[in-house]
């Protein structure tokens, strides 16, 4: 038997996808490039009988005069937010620290309010820490 601890609670422990994976004590989600033009979800899962303490980083992957906003709901509130600016390049937005509750419903979405319809492509990226 290899490893140890808690077993790989999501599909695709090794990839990429919109579930949160739990190994042990540490928690992730790696979007992939999702395509986003009018509201498209990057992310969306529910927390398990545990307390998530970590960050979320959003990403535009590509050179825009867009402005792309990426917001964060848990249980059907928003209560985070990031604006990728027309200015700005396309690095990586400042990481968002959070506590999710256990059994709790989160989306990470993303809206190109410039654009409109036009896709860019977008990421977010989720890391931390459960507590059970």
């Amino acid at each position: 038997m290899l490893g140890g601890g808690n077993p790989v609670v999501g599909a695709n422990p090794a990839g990429t996808g919109k579930s949160l994976q739990t190994i042990g004590n540490f928690a992730y989600a790696y979007s992939g490039v999702i395509l986003v033009g009018q509201k498209n979800t990057l992310l969306e899962f529910e927390t398990g009988a545990y307390l998530f303490v970590g960050t979320i980083q959003y990403m535009v992957g590509e050179d825009t005069t867009d402005n792309i906003v990426f917001e964060t709901t848990l249980n059907s509130e928003i209560v985070t937010g990031s604006l990728n600016e027309t200015a700005q390049s396309p690095n990586p937005l400042n990481p968002i620290p959070v506590v999710l509750p256990a059994y709790s419903r989160v989306s990470c979405d993303g809206t190109n309010f410039t654009g409109g319809q036009t896709d860019r492509k977008c990421y977010a990226v989720i890391q931390g820490r459960i507590y059970a």
